[in-house]
Formats: structure tokens, sequence, C-alpha cells
């Protein structure tokens, strides 16, 4: 099993990338004929421009409830793209069996106050998962935010505990954007679920990480 934590700005950059995701199904049908495979989609740019209108007006709650919603409408796209015949799960356990039971499978956030990074790490777990990729925007974890400074330098290979090190200096809030969530950290040090970072929309070098072959990005371990 692999599970894919498909960040939604790969899928939808401003509008759907339709190119891609035709990319991105034949993708997944060759690797599902070996192993199979468990999408969750994050929300990406729709749910950061929906929960940034309610910011002031609605609950933490509420702004969470919303971008959930733009995960599922992602999922929703995904799963009509890979012609699957499948419905969204509300909790883990649902998720995990549909996982468990299909070549491939697509799921969107679950519940208020998770991330889809941490879905996909605890369906990780609940799924006994050989490897767990985080397909972002970026080529991997770095010293430093790459979008903001040109010497920033890809690390390569970090410890749970430097990860874990690293997102706890980070105040989260719903609809925001990082590496790799706090819940996702400990849940893949205490499970010991080895997890790649990667850019997203560079499927041979995913195929790469996933063949245990040299790629660029960040292996946790």
């Amino acid at each position: 099993m692999i599970i894919l934590s498909l960040g939604g700005s790969v899928i939808v950059p401003d509008v759907p990338d339709k190119a891609f995701l035709l990319k991105f199904r034949k993708f997944v049908y060759d690797i599902s004929k070996k192993e199979k495979v468990a999408i969750v989609t994050g929300g990406g740019k729709t749910a950061r421009e929906y929960i940034g209108a309610l910011s002031g007006i609605a609950s933490k709650d509420e702004q969470d409830n919303i971008g959930i919603k733009a995960t599922e409408i992602n999922a929703m796209l995904l799963i009509y793209f890979l012609g699957l015949r499948q419905k969204l799960p509300s909790a883990i356990g649902e998720a995990s069996r549909i996982a468990m039971k299909n070549r491939i499978s697509v799921f969107g956030g679950l519940r208020v106050g998770q991330t889809s990074d941490s879905v996909a790490a605890e369906l990780a777990v609940e799924t006994g998962a050989r490897l767990f990729i985080n397909m972002t925007n970026v080529r991997g974890l770095f010293n430093k935010d790459p979008t903001k400074f040109r010497d920033a330098k890809l690390i390569r290979k970090i410890s749970f505990d430097g990860i874990i090190s690293r997102v706890n200096r980070i105040k989260e809030k719903p609809g925001q954007h990082f590496i790799l969530d706090s819940k996702a950290a400990q849940l893949i040090k205490i499970h010991k679920i080895k997890t790649v970072i990667a850019y997203g929309r560079d499927l041979q070098n995913i195929k790469k990480a996933i063949n245990n072959k040299k790629f660029i990005g960040t292996t946790i371990f």
C-alpha cells in the first residue's frame, strides 16, 4: 500500500489542470498494477480563499469545515477522472476499509481540526502502508522558505525527531499551507512510516521514490 497526500495546489493551481490530471491518471493506473494506492486530496487555493473569506466572520471549526468541503470537491474531481465507483467516507475506519478493498481509492478531509496530511498519515497507519508520499508544490523540505529565499537548500534526509522539531515551530491555523503538520509528523514517528516529500507535478520523480531509486526530494526516517 502506498499513500499519496496530493496537494490541492498540485491538481488545481488556479483552475483544474486537465492535462496534469490525465497524466496523473496514467501514473496511478501504472502503480496500481503492483500495489494498492490511496490518495488524499488537499484543498489548496480553493480552501484558503474560502477560509480567508470567513476570517473574522466564522469560528475556527466553521472555517475548518469549509476547508474540508474544498478537499472533497477535489477528491470527487479525481474520483471521476480515475473512473472510480466510490463514495467519500466521513471517518478513518471506513476510509481504511475502502483503501484495503480497492486497488485505487481517493479521499478528502474527514473531520474538523485535521488536515489532509494528517488524514493521509492516519490512513497510512490504519492500512500498514509501506510508504507515505506528500506530493506538494515545492521540491521537498528546505532549510528556509524556497519561495522567499533564493539560497534555500533542500534537505534530502531528516529524522522523525528533526521534522517534529521543525513543524512544532509553526503556529497552525485553518487553511495554512505547510510541508507537514504536527499530527502527521507525530504519527509517522510513532509508527515508523517511511515518508517522502517531493514536488507533486513531477510524476517521473515520484515514481523513482516509489521504486526506491534516487529522486529529488526529502526522505523522513
